[in-house]
């Protein structure tokens, strides 16, 4: 399918956004928020909580500044660079979002589109959260640099629209065109 996201070159990656949350700012926030999970939710659910909340819409939201609906937590550590640092628990924020169906991997998603939304729908909902406890019993879930992730709520978006100026066959939709935009 090709390269879908578009990292930012060296010297844009913290300026161009300006609209990061307010916390940004905050220094002894962003020292929690940069700072790595614990190994379980349970430890205290609320930092747990908090993080996620903090870092999964903004994820979304930085792609859909950027007009890319891929990402990989490579990009994601370049983009939130803070004073010499990068957050800690991208990957576990990333594997979050993946098991609530928020991200997916590029290579299934590819994978995905040719057999249709039902079977998409049950992998979604079946067969991801599946792979993930078995993943996270047998201790395989750090997420690598360079896999990319889809943002689901972007191609959802993307297909919306698409739908909308699809006048040549109703109901069919050329993917590689979400990619393009």
């Amino acid at each position: 399918m090709g390269d879908m996201s578009s990292p930012l070159p060296k010297q844009q990656q913290h300026e161009t956004y300006d609209e990061f949350p307010p916390e940004w700012a905050d220094d002894e926030r962003m020292c929690f928020l940069f700072s790595a999970f614990k190994h379980n939710r349970e430890v205290n659910c609320t930092d747990w909580d908090s993080k996620m909340d903090f870092w999964g819409p903004l994820i979304v939201r930085t792609c859909r500044q950027r007009g890319a609906v891929c990402v990989t937590l490579q990009e994601l550590n370049q983009i939130f660079h803070r004073k010499g640092s990068f957050p800690l628990g991208l990957g576990t924020v990333i594997q979050g979002m993946v098991r609530h169906g928020r991200l997916q991997k590029e290579s299934e998603f590819a994978a995905n589109v040719d057999s249709g939304w039902l079977s998409w729908g049950v992998g979604l909902l079946l067969v991801r959260p599946l792979k993930w406890t078995l993943s996270t019993l047998l201790g395989t879930s750090r997420v690598p640099l360079e896999e990319s992730y889809v943002v689901i709520e972007l191609v959802k978006v993307r297909h919306r629209f698409a739908k909308c100026y699809t006048l040549e066959e109703p109901g069919k939709i050329n993917f590689s065109f979400f990619f393009k935009l």
